[in-house]
């Protein structure tokens, strides 16, 4: 069997060897954290892009078809602009027909006018009278009433 010293010397070496063990478990434990860190940060940097990649992708194409509204709103626009334009012209195209309507309005108001002064004209000559002729009041036939009552 051993004596005592040769067993304080094998509990020192068993000690020491423990020790050892226990540092090593120690740094391990402190190299391995900022690894798993590093390795948990390289992870959730690869999924944020993962995902700003699909975002990126989601975007683009809403943006195509923003842009394709966009020219379909351009076309609408420009073809109601021609529209308004042509209407435009028409409604000057009208205003003109309807001052032309009036002027021939005006010129056969004064027509009626001019005849019917003739036709006092004649009837004073004729020595009668515009009461009893009752030329105005559009009872007679054959007699117009230029003023339409």
């Amino acid at each position: 069997m051993m004596d005592d010293r040769e067993k304080i010397y094998v509990y020192f070496l068993c000690g020491v060897f423990v020790a050892f063990c226990a540092l090593y478990a120690v740094f391990a434990g402190i190299n391995a954290h900022p690894k798993c860190r590093i390795s948990q940060g390289t992870e959730n940097y690869a999924a944020g892009s993962e995902n700003a990649e699909k975002l990126s992708g989601g975007i683009q194409q809403r943006v195509g078809e923003l842009e394709d509204q966009m020219r379909t709103a351009g076309k609408e626009t420009s073809e109601c602009i021609t529209e308004l334009r042509d209407s435009v012209t028409e409604i000057g195209r009208l205003r003109n027909d309807c001052d032309r309507i009036a002027e021939a309005g005006r010129g056969i108001k004064e027509s009626a006018d001019s005849i019917e002064e003739r036709i006092l004209l004649c009837l004073q000559v004729l020595g009668v009278s515009e009461e009893e002729a009752e030329i105005l009041d559009g009872d007679s036939p054959g007699f117009y009433d230029p003023g339409g009552q």
